[in-house]
């Protein structure tokens, strides 16, 4: 168990050197590491390479005021914990603030955040890595969930946030094989987690496949195509 969750810190070690937002020990730990260990070198470039799929899938958006507000009083209730445990010559909150900020500022997408988390809970089971992601987004640009495809046309999907499923209701999960067909059903989603699903039975996946989430009535659509509401949709993108 302390060899995997040795494991699983490394692995967020490099996956937050990718992003850029380490400092003081952490740094110089994954930048040590990177140096010395060929191991942790490629997990870095892994995750660089994953995110830089990702930033391809969703064109930047800049958060609405509300949003940086409810995030200014999220950090200023952290600052007032750390504050009671303060040092001398500890840094005020408005410092502490600034430098969240710069450490945040990728693209200006709160979003990448969530991405991450969503990617270093799964990333222990991945099979190998994906050819193909997809982010699907909200109208209001809210990532909602991730798509995985993987060479053996295996497809993972991670929640990228807790869903609210009413009851007698699932999340359906759809594909276009091609521009021209018909959405087809690769899974139904009860609560938030990941799952996986296959779709060996139809072509291989490619670059800007259309994937979506419908909400349905419970056992899925009667139509056997969409009929409720799209709730997120994204397209494909390499990875590599």
């Amino acid at each position: 168990m302390s060899g995997r969750i040795e494991s699983e810190e490394r692995d967020l070690l490099a996956a937050e050197f990718a992003m850029g937002t380490l400092e003081g020990d952490a740094l110089e730990r994954a930048e040590r590491l990177v140096a010395e260990d060929p191991t942790f070198a490629r997990d870095v470039e892994a995750w660089r390479q994953r995110l830089g799929a990702l930033d391809r899938t969703a064109a930047p958006e800049k958060a609405d005021d509300a949003l940086w507000k409810r995030i200014e009083q999220s950090l200023d209730g952290a600052d007032d914990i750390r504050t009671e445990a303060a040092v001398p010559g500890h840094a005020p909150k408005a410092a502490a603030n600034q430098n969240f900020w710069k450490r945040c500022a990728m693209g200006g997408l709160a979003a990448s955040l969530l991405l991450v988390v969503g990617l270093v809970t799964a990333v222990a089971t991945w099979p190998a890595e994906p050819l193909y992601v997809a982010v699907l987004l909200a109208d209001d640009r809210r990532p909602g969930a991730l798509i995985q495809i993987y060479e053996n046309q295996e497809v993972k999907l991670v929640p990228l946030q807790e869903f609210a499923i009413p009851a007698e209701r699932v999340f359906q999960v759809w594909t276009l094989p091609t521009p021209q067909s018909a959405p087809v059903s690769i899974g139904l989603l009860s609560q938030a987690r990941s799952m996986r699903l296959n779709l060996s039975d139809l072509p291989s996946p490619a670059s800007d496949q259309f994937f979506e989430i419908t909400l349905e009535p419970a056992g899925g659509s009667p139509t056997g195509l969409p009929t409720g509401p799209i709730l997120y949709k994204g397209n494909a993108a390499e990875t590599f």
